[in-house]
């Protein structure tokens, strides 16, 4: 997310639990395309046609050559971090604030229906 908005957006967007709309997500480039509910398979298809005029090695070199710096900073602090995100996930307050957001968003779903 941070290669794609920007540390201080990302930042922005994780500590104040940011849902982004569709519309949102596309203007800030987030995502790539919006298309209707029932146009996402035909849209995905159409993408993954791209994708494959590419040779497979190509493309997997490419990959993981612009993903290289952050897959390493992922596996070193590995460990380090499922410790603090257990520390951190089963405290009281913080289930009780999962809980209600949880709720949240199942009233938020509910009206839109």
């Amino acid at each position: 997310m941070c290669g794609v908005i920007g540390h201080r957006e990302t930042e922005h967007a994780l500590t104040l639990g940011i849902m982004y709309s569709t519309e949102e997500a596309l203007n800030i480039k987030l995502v790539d395309k919006v298309v209707p509910q029932d146009k996402v398979i035909p849209a995905a298809q159409e993408k993954m046609k791209q994708y494959l005029k590419i040779p497979e090695v190509a493309r997997q070199l490419s990959k993981d050559l612009m993903r290289r710096e952050t897959v390493e900073k992922l596996r070193l602090r590995r460990e380090d971090d499922v410790a603090a995100f257990k520390n951190f996930a089963v405290r009281e307050s913080v289930q009780k604030s999962l809980g209600m957001y949880l709720e949240m968003l199942k009233k938020k779903s509910q009206q839109k229906k």
